[in-house]
């Protein structure tokens, strides 16, 4: 074979493989898989209970996020957050005590609000900012939460 044509055939062929591994390591720098739990959680002096998990699973939609609570004796429930999240990280959970809220927030962005006075659950699973319902894109409007199951994970 002709020097060129086996020096062509190999650079196409080194090239390719370079596009796979870079493709390969955009998917693993993007979506981080392997990173399930809890990953925010705080307990308050009246022995309520909150948590974000993610799972992952491993597939085109990443990971599944929802925020659990769980009052003072009580059961716990979940609400809906992300189904095609990215990994989460930076996750933070503070409790609001002037509005009775706690917050969520995922790399210094609100993402989720749940008002304990009124149970009405806001989250934002998205990256662009949105003007209804004051930045956020979901509502769960009700004093219960939208599943009653047990989280797959232990409070920490």
């Amino acid at each position: 074979m002709n020097r060129i044509v086996k020096r062509t055939i190999l650079i196409l062929a080194g090239a390719g493989a370079g596009c796979l591994f870079a493709g390969i390591g955009m998917f693993l720098a993007i979506v981080q898989p392997g990173g399930s739990g809890v990953i925010a959680s705080k307990r308050l002096p009246d022995g309520s209970e909150y948590m974000v998990i993610q799972h992952c699973n491993w597939s085109i939609e990443p990971y599944t996020v929802h925020f659990y609570e769980k009052p003072k004796g009580g059961q716990w429930g979940s609400f809906y957050l992300d189904h095609e999240a990215d990994r989460w990280k930076g996750v933070t959970m503070n409790w609001d005590q002037s509005t009775d809220t706690i917050v969520v927030k995922e790399r210094g962005k609100i993402r989720a609000k749940l008002d304990r006075h009124t149970g009405i659950f806001r989250y934002d699973n998205s990256n662009f900012a949105s003007l209804a319902d004051n930045g956020f894109h979901g509502m769960h409007e009700s004093n219960e939460p939208q599943w009653r199951d047990e989280p797959r994970y232990p409070f920490p």
